[in-house]
């Protein structure tokens, strides 16, 4: 048997072993995160920085998104490849059209543009109407030949004439507006605060406290506030009079992927100074549950519906199965005579049965016509992500 002294010695010696935690200032990691994925950007000769970054995803994610972005000649667009586990960011890519017609990295779209959502948020309604519930997937209501008039503003439908009578699981999968607006205004026109704070408990307000520093910009506006009148929730319910971040998005399908728990966006894997102290991230849980069992699995089995009987068939593959949600949303609709300019996004993860990776694709202001709307350019890149990583 060793002698105390002996345990205590190599004891001693083990601590000693032991690599020294790095303390990083928000300020420091802010400055830290902008050097890694902007390189462009000076890094500090005080420290070095890694992250989950994986160079054939980035391509991958890279090729993709450039492609479609100029067969529409696109302002700009991004990409987010999460691994849908651990929150770690395998892929972010920004690119901007330039005057020559070419694309470059210059602005952190996915991180900072805080945009109108659109029909992402219709996937939050009906998480709210069943998590309340107020009311069931198989809840039937009449698109009203795809025309509603709230408060003498009309709401309507992508589809001319709307899509007859669906139930609330079927107005997902074609993402009709005047259902959900509907839906959300029967149930929570009496007191719209329980709606408004389902935002919170989704974590769509959440400050995600992300390495690059202020990401908390978002607006959701919220009743009893000069912000708030009559038609604040019926918008809301379709995506419009509220903004949200790209990665804030993200996180919240993300954790649908991952049955409820959501996870932190990881953009940082380790932090090291000179003396070869260091800060290593790893998975950080916001909430272990964001909703109940049984309305999650109902919203997942839905979102597998979107791609293959619904508005997200440019997303359906032969060799992956791929779940997610559409959206398209109109960016100058309150600017009269002027030609509409769009945004087609696609968010889901993949092998829809046992999740590895959830992504987000936005495709700004494509050049193509009228009939655009509903054309879903953004899922034929989550598509062709999802095929070509093995």
């Amino acid at each position: 048997m060793k002698s105390i002294t002996s345990i205590l010695l190599l004891s001693l010696l083990f601590t000693g072993c032991k690599k020294e935690a790095l303390l990083v200032s928000p300020k420091i990691e802010s400055e830290l995160a902008k050097s890694a994925y902007y390189p462009t950007k000076e890094i500090s000769k005080e420290y070095s920085v890694s992250t989950f970054i994986n160079d054939t995803i980035q391509k991958i994610a890279q090729d993709n998104l450039s492609e479609i972005l100029k067969e529409y000649e696109a302002d700009h667009g991004c990409v987010l490849v999460m691994e849908t586990e651990t929150g770690k960011i395998c892929s972010m890519v920004n690119l901007t059209r330039l005057k020559s017609g070419s694309y470059k990295d210059t602005l952190n779209y996915a991180v900072y543009e805080y945009a109108e959502p659109g029909s992402f948020v219709k996937t939050l309604d009906l998480m709210a109407l069943l998590d309340d519930k107020k009311a069931d997937t198989s809840a039937v209501y009449s698109s009203n030949n795809g025309e509603i008039e709230f408060y003498g503003q009309k709401v309507r439908d992508s589809h001319e004439g709307g899509y007859g009578d669906l139930s609330l699981g079927n107005a997902l999968l074609y993402s009709s507006n005047t259902i959900f607006a509907q839906a959300i205004t029967k149930a929570y026109s009496s007191n719209p605060k329980q709606f408004t704070d389902k935002f919170a408990q989704f974590g769509l307000n959440k400050d995600l406290k992300l390495a690059f520093g202020n990401t908390n910009e978002q607006f959701i506006p919220q009743p009893n506030t000069k912000e708030w009148n009559n038609l604040s929730l019926p918008w809301m319910s379709f995506g419009y009079g509220l903004t949200l971040s790209p990665v804030k998005i993200l996180t919240y399908y993300n954790a649908i992927a991952n049955n409820g728990e959501m996870v932190k966006p990881l953009f940082l894997a380790e932090v090291k100074n000179k003396d070869g102290a260091s800060k290593v991230y790893s998975k950080s849980v916001l909430n272990p549950k964001i909703c109940s069992e049984s309305t999650v699995l109902k919203i997942q089995d839905l979102m597998r519906k979107v791609v293959t009987n619904g508005t997200g068939l440019s997303c359906k593959s032969d060799k992956i199965a791929i779940s997610g949600k559409t959206s398209t949303v109109q960016t100058n609709y309150d600017k009269d005579n002027s030609t509409p300019q769009y945004t087609s996004g696609f968010v889901g993860y993949f092998p829809t049965q046992k999740p590895k990776y959830t992504v987000l694709v936005l495709v700004n202001n494509p050049k193509v016509t009228k009939e655009f709307y509903g054309f879903d350019m953004a899922g034929s890149v989550v598509r062709k992500i999802a095929e070509n990583i093995k």
